[in-house]
């Protein structure tokens, strides 16, 4: 079954409670602001969530956790500023995820733990000012040749950062508040064509 819920203006999403199996739903274009705790807990068979274009800014560390069938989770334009650690462990079959437009200031080792399947991460047009060494060295299977961290406030690099990502083909920075890269940065981006 696949549930569409769009345009709604469903504010509070606590619980959804089912008998129903359920592969997709879609909640875009509301006014949710808050994920709680295993807000998702009835849909164990869900493969597709989308929550695009909501006003969230806070989930639970469990609202996640019953979604292990989980393939394509959409976050992108809410107002996200903070992921908690391991906030995605239990998404081992995620291939896509999408934080794109949101509010997001630092990425660290644990942001994406247990993303081992992820083949698509977007992130585009946060506030990233800080990337932690080896925060992207869960990926094996990233195949996204454009990587876009651009349109952040990204003020440095180095090459530890880009640990996990080294099929990437090209890589965008733009719009950033970088002054300096330092020499090496891009060495273990061996298939990288294209920087912008």
């Amino acid at each position: 079954i696949n549930i569409e819920l769009y345009n709604k203006n469903i504010r509070i999403f606590e619980k959804f409670n089912t008998t129903k199996t359920i592969h997709s739903l879609d909640l875009l274009n509301n006014q949710i602001e808050i994920l709680g705790q295993n807000a998702f807990d009835s849909l164990e068979s869900l493969v597709y969530l989308k929550l695009t274009a909501n006003k969230i800014y806070s989930i639970h560390l469990n609202t996640f956790s019953n979604l292990d069938n989980l393939c394509e989770l959409w976050l992108n334009k809410n107002r996200i500023e903070l992921l908690s650690d391991r906030l995605f462990e239990n998404l081992k079959k995620l291939k896509l995820l999408s934080l794109t437009e949101n509010y997001l200031k630092f990425i660290n080792f644990l942001t994406f733990y247990g993303l081992s399947e992820l083949n698509d991460l977007y992130l585009r047009n946060n506030q990233i000012k800080t990337i932690e060494k080896m925060s992207f060295s869960h990926f094996r299977n990233l195949t996204r040749h454009n990587f876009e961290l651009d349109f952040q406030l990204i003020e440095h690099i180095e090459p530890e950062m880009f640990y996990g990502i080294d099929q990437v083909r090209h890589l965008y920075l733009k719009d950033n508040k970088l002054t300096v890269i330092p020499n090496k940065t891009f060495s273990k981006l061996k298939n990288l064509d294209g920087l912008n």
